[in-house]
Formats: structure tokens, sequence, C-alpha cells
């Protein structure tokens, strides 16, 4: 590393290496299902085969899942934008739980930071692997267990193993009642 004399320095190769490598546009998971959430939902002019103007409008939904080492990797739903009851986006909509009423508009705003799970499917193109979302649900917020039937007695845990068995009872989605 060199000193000049305006107080600035020259960058060392490795330095210079990893501020000019350009990052991986490809995002790719294992394919099943992931957690995750919605980062942004914008209306979107792509181009199209299939339009008069070679112009379709479409709701790109960008998800931040994580892939099996624990980072961070966006991927993206992009329906056409149409009210058709047929189309794919009036399906997303009302999986997410937020299809608006006749006669109401859509709150993009509002489904930014929803918790989704995903379904992905990976596909490869002119030798990339991608991973497409084929479907996406709104994530279900934990509830108090409401079912009665199964019971488990209560204790006090002691040990960190026992804590995280009861983490992982809990993270099952099971319904139980404590018993006092």
């Amino acid at each position: 590393m060199e000193m000049n004399n305006n107080s600035s320095r020259i960058l060392s190769l490795e330095e210079m290496m990893d501020i000019t490598k350009r990052p991986s546009m490809r995002s790719c998971v294992e394919e099943g299902m992931h957690k995750g959430a919605i980062d942004s939902v914008v209306l979107k002019e792509v181009e199209s085969k299939f339009s008069g103007t070679g112009k379709r409008i479409v709701l790109n939904i960008k998800v931040i899942v994580e892939d099996e080492d624990g980072k961070e990797v966006a991927l993206y739903l992009s329906p056409n934008f149409t009210w058709s009851t047929k189309g794919k986006m009036i399906k997303v909509l009302q999986d997410l739980e937020c299809l608006p009423e006749a006669g109401e508009r859509l709150d993009i705003d509002a489904m930014v930071g929803m918790k989704v799970k995903v379904v992905v499917e990976n596909t490869e193109k002119d030798g990339i692997e991608y991973s497409n979302i084929i479907s996406m649900k709104r994530a279900k917020e934990s509830k108090v267990p409401s079912n009665k039937n199964r019971k488990i007695p209560q204790r006090k845990t002691s040990s960190q193993e026992e804590l995280e068995e009861l983490n992982e009872l809990d993270d099952m989605g099971e319904d139980f009642e404590i018993e006092e």
C-alpha cells in the first residue's frame, strides 16, 4: 500500500481484486420450500413477444430467502398485472391474503416486509441454473395452541437440551395444552 501527497492511498492488489469483482447476479437456492420475506413490490414494464405493443406490465415481487450457507438470496416472482381471474396474479394475491375487494386498490406497500413461504424449482437456461418461485403463501403467525386434545405436562427445563426440544415442538406447529 502506497501513500501519495494528498493523503490518499493506492489499493493493494488484493483490495483491488475484492472491490472490482462484479457480484454474481445468479440467484439460486436448493429446490423445495423456503421461508422468506417480501423485500419490494413494484409494477414494472418488460418486453413481451406476445403483446401487440411489445410490452407488458408485471407485478415484480422480490423475496429474500436464505441459501444453504445462510446467505441472503433475492428471488423474484413477476406475474402479469391483470385482474383476470384466470391470471396468475390473482392466485398470488389470494395466497398472500391481500387481494383487494372489487372497486378497491391493491396496496403494494402493505406487502413489503410480509413473511412468506415459497416453493422453488430450479431450471437451466443457456448453461446457467436459476431458481424460480412456483408458489408463494403468506406465512402464518404463531398462535397460542387451541387444541385441547393433546396435553403435555408442564415442566421446568434445567438444560439447554430440554429447552431445544421444547422449541422444536413449538416449531412443529402442533397444538397442545400445558397441564397445570
